[in-house]
């Protein structure tokens, strides 16, 4: 099994996410451990579980570990 990278995901007209990409479907990427990035805050905001993002809606992802 390939060990699982940890991505910052730019969402169009959304948030940045920044998790474990944990899969990659035909519709959609998912991250585990997911944090919310916003600008205005000093820290991350964690989210439970996993979150499931339409691929349509990603622009780019960035390697973060």
């Amino acid at each position: 099994m390939k060990p699982k990278k940890k991505v910052r995901v730019y969402i169009q007209d959304g948030p940045t996410i920044e998790g474990i990409l944990a899969a990659r479907t035909r519709t959609e990427y998912v991250l585990w451990a997911p944090k919310v990035i916003d600008p205005q805050q000093e820290e991350p905001v964690e989210v439970s579980g996993h979150v499931e993002i339409p691929r349509e809606r990603v622009l780019w992802f960035q390697i973060v570990g």
